[in-house]
């Protein structure tokens, strides 16, 4: 698939947004997508915001966190306990989250994760 962008090279970034009820797809180039949003593009290539894994997807809590499948798998496991479906998370929240996600990670790392 060809970049919307630039339309010349292959598109490497995916993202699905909802965005006032509407849901908007996209694919980019590394180079366009750095262009248009060079933020998120920086907090992308730096990998899962926890390990520095390999991404899969952003968390709704904060919007530009970038984590891997299972990261992600334990940080929404942990902020179900936490976070009602009504309930913005507030900075208490998402400290008690890296806390938890920093104790998770050096308790369940193994040699072959990839992990430090």
């Amino acid at each position: 698939m060809l970049c919307d962008r630039c339309q010349e090279r292959n598109a490497t970034v995916f993202l699905t947004r909802i965005v006032s009820g509407q849901m908007e797809k996209g694919q980019w180039c590394e180079a366009c997508y750095a262009a248009i949003d060079p933020a998120h593009a920086d907090a992308m290539a730096k990998g899962c915001r926890f390990c520095g894994g390999p991404l899969l997807c952003s968390l709704p809590f904060p919007s530009s966190d970038f984590v891997c499948a299972r990261c992600k798998e334990e940080a929404y496991r942990f902020a179900d306990v936490l976070i009602s479906v009504d309930q913005k998370p507030t900075t208490e929240l998402l400290a008690a989250l890296d806390e938890h996600m920093k104790k998770w990670l050096s308790d369940n790392a193994s040699p072959t994760d990839g992990l430090s």
